[in-house]
């Protein structure tokens, strides 16, 4: 299995296995898993909040400020596509 947030192969048994019972893990650290708690709770609160356009705005300035602080190694591709050599 890989990490829902950063792709990383999860394995966390000696046997090679994700899980040994229970629900298998679906991220591969508690920063992972911090993330998308985080993320799924600021979406439930947003939903909640009754804001007018200017608000609206600020919080979508403040959400591509985070989006644009993501530093991408391949600077030439503004794509979300991958190559199909990357995904073998």
């Amino acid at each position: 299995m890989t990490c829902l947030v950063c792709g990383k192969p999860i394995i966390s048994n000696d046997k090679g296995y994700c899980c040994s019972f229970g629900r298998p893990k679906t991220y591969c650290s508690d920063h992972c898993r911090n993330y998308m708690k985080y993320f799924v709770a600021m979406q439930k609160e947003l939903d909640l909040i009754d804001l007018d356009d200017e608000h609206k705005r600020k919080i979508r300035g403040d959400l591509f400020r985070v989006g644009n602080g993501l530093k991408l190694f391949n600077s030439r591709s503004f794509s979300t596509k991958t190559n199909r050599s990357e995904n073998k």
